[in-house]
């Protein structure tokens, strides 16, 4: 049998990206209409939004940042981020935010955390692409993300049909014991595994998976940049 060492093949994972921390002093917010800075001053923002006007007065709102905008028919929603020098604890401002009619959503300005797992001190690419300094500095709202890897497939186990423990919370399955897209079958060139099962034999597609997704503060193997945390008990959708 012709067998490439390397496969193509679509792995998909559905990771949800948890941080345990959150700025102070910061806040998140969705509105259904466009809110457009006019001016900042040390203690405060003037917009062409009136309600927000009132909150930045007594919150002492001095920072306004337009994160992205989503406006098409369909839908329309704009998302920002501020600070402020207020004490107000965050959570009260989020309530705050959210009582007003056309705020859809708001919440903390989450950090990321570094979570040390047995193998991280081995992952010298994080260091290159400077991730604890995202990660500590970067304040990220949390989102669910399905993610395609085109690579040699993933460890799904060959006897047990056991999915890598490190990946098992993560990946994602099309509903009928599939977990992605065999294209070295599609082509003939794969015959020991079907079209929904890209079992890995290489190593690499499973690496890089786990780069992406592997589950953190398990106690096992690799940190997972988008992999979640364990004790949230993080599942796949």
């Amino acid at each position: 049998m012709n067998r490439k060492i390397f496969l193509i093949m679509v792995i998909l994972l559905s990771v949800i990206s948890v941080f345990a921390t959150h700025e102070e002093g910061a806040l998140i917010f969705s509105t259904s209409d466009p809110i457009l800075l006019l001016q900042t001053y040390t203690d405060s923002i003037v917009t062409d939004a009136s309600w927000l006007n009132d909150l930045s007065k007594v919150y002492m709102i001095n920072e306004f940042y337009n994160i992205y905008e989503i406006d098409t028919i369909e839908q329309k929603r704009y998302c920002y981020l501020l600070r402020y020098d207020n004490s107000i604890i965050v959570n009260d401002l989020v309530d705050i935010f959210l009582s007003k009619t056309s705020v859809l959503n708001a919440l903390p300005n989450f950090y990321g955390t570094w979570h040390t797992e047995p193998l991280s001190e081995n992952q010298w690419y994080y260091d290159n692409i400077k991730l604890n300094q995202v990660l500590s500095t970067s304040g990220i709202a949390s989102s669910n993300l399905l993610i395609g890897v085109i690579d040699t497939g993933l460890d799904l186990g060959v006897d047990d049909d056991s999915v890598h423990v490190d990946l098992e919370f993560n990946l994602h399955s099309d509903g009928l014991s599939g977990h992605g897209y065999n294209a070295s079958a599609a082509n003939g060139d794969d015959t020991l595994y079907p079209l929904n099962k890209p079992h890995d034999e290489f190593g690499h597609g499973t690496h890089v998976a786990g780069i992406i997704g592997a589950t953190n503060n398990n106690s096992l193997g690799i940190y997972g940049i988008m992999g979640g945390d364990y004790n949230n008990n993080i599942q796949g959708c």
